[in-house]
């Protein structure tokens, strides 16, 4: 399903959301879009997760990294490409990166009330220990929020 073109739940019907390396695939617009489809969707007091690289920790690494061309190694890390892969396989890289300020301000943006920079697994949902990736959690930004 392309969750771009909506989400196909009633208005306060989801319990919860977790989404884990999506957002940085689409435009910030397509990310606004479904953020507030997922407040459309959620009842109220429930939680959204979302999990994306953390470009706050690929920026960190970046500049302690005293390789010469350490400069080429961040730019492929970002998987920000605009070739003619990208147009044969749309959504392969990034569109967009986040820290936890941008991300924050999507959901606050989408009606979200104090969204939260979390850790792995420190979470509002129930099992997030059967949800969150161990082979992610190097890489990324959870950041949490409930509608409210």
């Amino acid at each position: 399903m392309d969750v771009r073109k909506g989400l196909p739940f009633a208005d306060n019907s989801v319990q919860c959301i977790y989404s884990s390396h999506t957002f940085e695939h689409f435009s910030y617009d397509e990310s606004l879009a479904l953020s507030k489809e997922c407040f459309r969707v959620l009842r109220a007091g429930c939680p959204i997760r979302i999990a994306v690289p953390d470009l706050a920790l690929l920026v960190k690494e970046y500049l302690s990294d005293p390789a010469p061309l350490a400069s080429h190694a961040f730019l492929a890390r970002l998987s920000l490409s605009h070739s003619l892969r990208d147009i044969l396989h749309p959504g392969s890289n990034h569109s967009q990166m986040f820290d936890g300020r941008s991300l924050s301000h999507l959901l606050r943006s989408a009606g979200f009330l104090d969204p939260e920079v979390k850790s792995y697994r420190q979470s509002a949902l129930a099992d997030i220990d059967q949800i969150e990736l161990e082979v992610r959690r190097g890489e990324s930004l959870y950041v949490e929020a409930k509608k409210q």
